[in-house]
């Protein structure tokens, strides 16, 4: 399966490497004087190596790095395998699908601790079709759908004896593939979206998630530290609070097009 290059997918996969190059604590990051967050360089609106648009997981990066009071590196890495070789201390943008105290509990400290969530990655179908035409699972039944190979996506509308098409890795393909009528329609994140309206507002797309909503797509995202300690957690936790409950991940955000859902969590 390819990864899509911009999906958090991309960095919930490497939670799950057990052999990672070095990062460490904050006491690390301190003696080294940078804290270091690996990111794909063309992929927005998440991440990029354009100094204009950085994208939202750098920009969050480099406010989290400013109030430790560390300067910020970014590794720019193309697959997970890349990443395991770097000494990332912090991935930005990863699923937060369960605490990471309670994981931790009954074992040594994971690989990959999780922060708190900074925002929900809210899913959504869109399509140039009437809106009569997509509003419901019989509806899609006639249609093509294009979502990600081996997304949970992919997997429930399957389940659903919806067809799907494969082929189209990421939001900006599937939304591409929509507006040239290569596919009927499409899911895609809603930051993914906003940033293609931010770019073509001229755009027409009908974007609903009436029909999808049963399949519970959402997720939490938060940023992962990698080997590193609970203090540092606490730390970082304290930090990104803050800046989600005053307004700053909400404002990142806006910057791109995209509209703020908070964590559900």
């Amino acid at each position: 399966m390819r990864i899509p290059k911009g999906l958090t997918v991309f960095l919930l996969g490497l939670y799950f490497a057990h052999k990672v190059a070095g990062a460490g604590t904050l006491t690390d990051m301190r003696a080294k004087n940078s804290l270091s967050v690996c990111a794909h360089p063309d992929a927005l609106p998440y991440s990029s190596n354009l100094p204009e648009t950085p994208g939202f997981y750098i920009d969050v990066a480099s406010l989290l790095a400013k109030n430790l009071d560390i300067p910020l590196e970014v590794n720019w890495v193309y697959t997970r395998a890349n990443a395991r070789l770097t000494d990332c201390d912090l991935y930005p943008g990863i699923a937060v699908l369960e605490d990471a105290r309670q994981r931790a509990s009954n074992g040594p400290v994971p690989p990959v601790l999780l922060s708190e969530p900074y925002m929900t990655q809210h899913l959504t179908l869109i399509s140039r079709r009437p809106e009569a035409e997509v509003a419901t699972l019989g509806g899609l039944r006639a249609l093509q759908v294009a979502v990600p190979s081996g997304s949970w996506a992919h997997v429930q509308l399957v389940k659903a004896g919806i067809p799907v098409l494969v082929r189209f890795h990421d939001d900006q393909e599937i939304i591409g593939a929509v507006m040239n009528g290569l596919a009927d329609a499409g899911i895609v994140s809603e930051a993914g979206l906003g940033w293609y309206q931010h770019n073509h507002p001229e755009a027409r797309l009908t974007a609903t998630e009436a029909p999808i909503a049963k399949f519970h797509l959402d997720f939490d995202i938060g940023v992962g530290l990698r080997q590193s300690d609970y203090s540092s957690l606490d730390s970082l936790n304290a930090v990104l609070v803050r800046m989600r409950e005053d307004g700053t991940i909400k404002a990142i955000l806006e910057r791109y097009g995209i509209f703020y859902h908070p964590p559900v969590r």
